[in-house]
């Protein structure tokens, strides 16, 4: 089992040293986002591997004891996303999609909660600003979520930057 992990992380450190270079210097992102794939928030990691394609994975975590109809709410989300880019320089349009791990518990009405976990599916339609060379970025878009069989329109707002 070890030598695998170590297969495996070799493997994808040749890989990512491997990536042709391309015109954005600065290829990570830390950001903020509200009401996307994460819900009410989620902090975000980002990585562009070349000018067309990037990842995403965050965490949201959100606790209360009583949130519109529910009692004793507690839920960790973590979207990822694989993304691709289209246009040059700061300015892209962002397409995205990818899993989102749901933990979580719920009562309804005051009922015991009830825990579980599941995973829903994420995409990404959006704008996307971040200068080749670092600093601010920010993005906007379509987030629609698919959770047991239900659709379920959104759209977020980020803000972060790259470096």
């Amino acid at each position: 089992m070890k030598n695998l992990r170590i297969s495996i992380i070799l493997s994808l450190l040749i890989i990512v040293l491997s990536c042709p270079a391309f015109s954005q210097s600065k290829p990570n992102s830390f950001y903020l986002e509200f009401f996307g794939s994460g819900g009410l928030y989620s902090v975000n990691y980002d990585r562009m591997f070349s000018d067309n394609i990037g990842a995403r994975i965050g965490f949201m975590y959100f606790a209360a004891d009583w949130f519109a109809f529910f009692s004793d709410v507690e839920m960790f989300l973590i979207p990822t996303t694989m993304n691709f880019f289209v246009g040059t320089g700061k300015h892209k349009l962002e397409l995205g999609a990818g899993p989102v791990i749901i933990f979580g518990s719920v009562g309804f009405f005051g009922s015991d909660p009830v825990a579980g976990s599941d995973i829903a599916w994420t995409g990404t339609i959006g704008y996307r600003y971040q200068k080749n060379n670092g600093g601010f970025m920010w993005r906007i878009g379509f987030t629609p979520l698919l959770a047991g069989g239900e659709f379920f329109p959104s759209g977020g707002i980020s803000l972060g930057f790259s470096f």
